[in-house]
């Protein structure tokens, strides 16, 4: 999915949907909330580095 590409990629999971709690932490605002908030961080470090 990410190989033979000129472009920086990298494939992410954003935990599994294999039990309630973490089913409803990824459908919750809060949720949604710190995985992009993580995602942005990391892309951000990235950038500066």
């Amino acid at each position: 999915m990410v190989r033979d590409t000129a472009s920086p990629a990298v494939l992410i999971e954003n935990l599994f949907q294999d039990n309630k709690g973490e089913v409803d932490f990824l459908l919750s605002a809060e949720g949604r909330e710190a995985i992009v908030s993580l995602h942005f961080d990391a892309l951000k470090k990235y950038v500066s580095e």
